[in-house]
C-alpha cells in the first residue's frame, strides 16, 4: 500500500512540474497585429507646354492597433509601378495616435509618356517593437504592420 501512495504522490508532482513548465512557456510579450492605412496624392506640376507631371507624393495615414503600439512607429515606403519597385529613402515615424505623413519623391524610371495616368502602388509598413502598456504594464510585441494604395500618375 505504501508503493500505491508512493507512486501517486511521485505522479502528482510530476504532473505540477510540467503544468508549472508549461504554464511558463506561455508567458512572455502579447504580440499585437495591427494596419497601416495609406492614402497617397500626387504632387503634379504643370511644364511649360502644358503637360501635367507628378514630382512627388504625398502619403498620409494612420497604424491602426492597439494604445500600446500607436506612437513612434517607423514607417517606410516602397513605391510600385509597371516598371519595377523602389524602396523610397524617405521613412516617417507615427505619432500618439498613429497619425504619419510623409513626402516621397515620384521614381519615373522605366515610364515614359505611354503610361500616362497609370496606377502606382504605394506600400507603407510600421516596424516591428517591443513596449510595455502603460494602462496594463503589460510587455508587448507590436507585430510588422502594412498596408497598400494606389494612385494615378502623370508622366
Amino acid at each position: 500500500m505504501t508503493k500505491v501512495y508512493s507512486a501517486a504522490a511521485l505522479g502528482a508532482v510530476v504532473i505540477v512540474a510540467v503544468f508549472a513548465a508549461s504554464g511558463a512557456a506561455a508567458k512572455g510579450p502579447l504580440k499585437l497585429n495591427g494596419k497601416v492605412s495609406v492614402l497617397p496624392t500626387p504632387v503634379n506640376t504643370t511644364d511649360s507646354k502644358g503637360k501635367t507631371k507628378t514630382e512627388s507624393v504625398t502619403v498620409t495615414g494612420k497604424v491602426k492597433a492597439r494604445g500600446a503600439c500607436l506612437s513612434g512607429r517607423k514607417i517606410t515606403f516602397v513605391e510600385v509601378t509597371p516598371a519595377g519597385s523602389w524602396t523610397q529613402a524617405v521613412t516617417a515615424v507615427s505619432n500618439s495616435k498613429g497619425v504619419y505623413s510623409a513626402t516621397l519623391p515620384f521614381v519615373t524610371t522605366g515610364l515614359t509618356s505611354k503610361a500616362n495616368g497609370t496606377a502606382v502602388t504605394i506600400s507603407a509598413t510600421a516596424n516591428q517593437s517591443s513596449r510595455t502598456d502603460k494602462k496594463t504594464g503589460d510587455k508587448v510585441k507590436c507585430l510588422e504592420a502594412s498596408g497598400i494604395n494606389d494612385f494615378a500618375a502623370s508622366i
